[in-house]
């Protein structure tokens, strides 16, 4: 696929030769063209197994249920992805970041692209903390102004569901990293400030209260 300055985002193009792309959803049924599933892939570049990791390979090398003979296994990539117009396929994150809120299947590399089109956002970082939704972000501003994170409320309250707004924004300086330079979303969320608890009761004194 060629890439463009311009580009809102970046495909991942089409297949090489000799392979194939498959989206699936969570019943192993590919999906329509643009509605989003994991993408397993087939073909002469797939390799055997895991190394020494048995226990991976049964659950990513698969019996191909669409195609015995060109490629007779499939690997299930763990990526999420959708198949565009263009018939470029689009990766959007990974499925280990699909998160449930209240039922609500909840990706989010989704709501992380719509803050970082925000201006004062140079990156971001949405986790899960106790079933609510906390975003952290390296803003182009010192310290929490919460005057900026209620306009970013505000946006996306129009661009996003209601359930995918994030209910808390921590401002950070970086991201920490794993060792293989990825981000640490574990550790991340270590560093999330915890909310002070009012332990305190008062004595009802209405009857309202009391009721």
């Amino acid at each position: 696929a060629k890439v463009s300055k311009d580009d809102s985002f970046i495909a991942i193009g089409e297949p090489m030769a000799n392979t194939q792309l498959y989206i699936v959803n969570e019943q192993n049924n590919l999906v329509e063209p643009g509605k989003s599933g994991e993408l397993c892939i087939a073909g002469d570049g797939v390799a055997k197994s895991y190394w020494k990791r048995d226990d991976l390979t049964s659950e990513k090398f698969v019996k191909n249920p669409f195609e015995s003979e060109l490629g007779p296994v499939l690997y299930r990539t763990g990526d999420l992805a959708k198949l565009l117009p263009s018939g470029y396929v689009q990766c959007l994150g990974r499925i280990d970041h699909q998160v449930k809120i209240r039922g609500q299947r909840v990706e989010l590399e989704e709501i992380e692209q719509a803050l970082d089109d925000l201006d004062g956002i140079n990156s971001s970082v949405v986790l899960l903390n106790d079933d609510a939704l906390v975003a952290c972000v390296i803003s182009n501003s010192d310290g929490e102004d919460s005057y900026q994170i209620d306009k970013w409320k505000e946006i996306l309250r129009h661009q996003l569901p209601s359930h995918m707004v994030p209910q808390q924004f921590v401002p950070v300086k970086e991201f920490p990293k794993t060792l293989s330079g990825k981000i640490d979303r574990k550790e991340l969320l270590n560093l999330i400030p915890k909310k002070s608890v009012n332990t305190e009761s008062t004595e009802p004194s209405t009857k309202s209260e009391k009721i």
